[in-house]
């Protein structure tokens, strides 16, 4: 017992120090004012978010993966060069793009898969609307990046479960129906890719 709560204040220190070196890097760079900073911002305010989700400071941390979206969707990943070693740079390039594209998929999943999945964390749930809004956008990026067999896809699928399993006012047969096939096929890509 006495090791189990030594664990928690550790990690509850740790997590409030980490947050406490995100915010003060955070500030630092926001006060330098370059636009060139948004990826490392958006990296930034998304590990924030995970020190915060980690002590379970749901509301805060929600806020910073909607921020860290917000940079991520207003950033434009600059196009490769031509010339010597131009081959190698598209391969670098084609992997940085479908990172990038990886991160907003994750996300987009965070936003909708918290407050849906680990509602009692939250003191103010986003509404319907929003989180519909997060989980309909994650999908088309999905969709247009062509992930759909990866692990993030299959988390995202996930979310689109917890998404319509705890929308009870707002779902009907066809929603039950979507969720019920957004976690089938969410196992199916786990199984596959070997992700017990």
């Amino acid at each position: 017992m006495k090791k189990a709560a030594h664990n928690q204040a550790a990690a509850r220190h740790a997590s409030n120090k980490a947050d406490g070196y995100y915010t003060d890097t955070i500030r630092l760079i926001e006060e330098e004012g370059r636009v060139d900073d948004a990826p490392l911002r958006q990296a930034l305010f998304t590990r924030r978010g995970d020190a915060r989700w980690a002590a379970l400071r749901a509301d805060e941390a929600w806020a910073d993966y909607r921020t860290a979206l917000e940079l991520w969707a207003g950033y434009e990943m600059p196009q490769g060069e031509s010339g010597e070693n131009a081959e190698s740079r598209s391969a670098s390039n084609e992997q940085a793009h479908l990172d990038w594209l990886t991160q907003g998929m994750r996300l987009y999943r965070l936003l909708v898969a918290l407050p849906t999945r680990y509602a009692p964390y939250f003191q103010q749930a986003p509404t319907h609307e929003e989180l519909k809004s997060y989980l309909d956008r994650g999908l088309k990026l999905a969709d247009a990046a062509g992930c759909h067999d990866t692990a993030e896809y299959a988390a995202l699928l996930t979310a689109t479960s917890f998404f319509w399993m705890s929308a009870a006012e707002h779902r009907g047969e066809r929603e039950l129906m979507e969720a019920l096939r957004s976690a089938r096929e969410a196992v199916r890509i786990t199984e596959a890719l070997g992700d017990d």
